[in-house]
């Protein structure tokens, strides 16, 4: 007998172990359903390729020796590319795109001004963090391409 008088059958523990199962696997669902709903999907169609590419594209662009910055600021989003020499990177192109790490949805690409030291774009940025996916190519069309990763506090 249990403490609340009513003694403990089989059937009772049959049903306390099927709704444990029950919470467990509704918990499990609701897990996969979120994962699948918030994933941005694959980066590359074929990985096996892109990996064969990865290394040649890499060593090009350590060639350049440029580094790139990435800032939100007073409504703005900032971003700077620094050539070896410490002065901003001649770049025939520009443009970048912003987005959420987790999913497609806030995908946004705003339209850079260059100010002679930086590139610049106002967007509203949401709080949270945000991945600014940068393509840029030097005077001469070598290709650059970095991932920055910004917080928005």
């Amino acid at each position: 007998m249990n403490d609340f008088g009513k003694p403990l059958t089989g059937r009772k523990v049959l049903l306390i172990i099927l709704a444990g199962f029950a919470i467990v696997i509704a918990a499990n669902l609701s897990l996969a359903v979120s994962a699948i709903a918030t994933n941005p999907g694959l980066e590359v169609k074929n990985g096996y390729i892109a990996s064969q590419k990865f290394e040649r594209r890499r060593e090009l662009q350590d060639r350049l020796a440029w580094k790139a910055d990435a800032r939100y600021e007073d409504g703005f989003l900032v971003v700077e590319i620094i050539a070896a020499d410490g002065r901003p990177a001649e770049l025939r192109e520009f443009g970048a795109v912003v987005r959420r790490p987790t999913h497609q949805r806030e995908d946004r690409t705003p339209e850079f001004k260059f100010s002679g030291q930086h590139y610049s774009a106002p967007i509203d940025l949401a709080r949270g963090r945000w991945n600014v996916d940068v393509k840029a190519a030097s005077v001469d069309g070598q290709e650059f391409e970095q991932r920055l990763s910004i917080r928005i506090r």
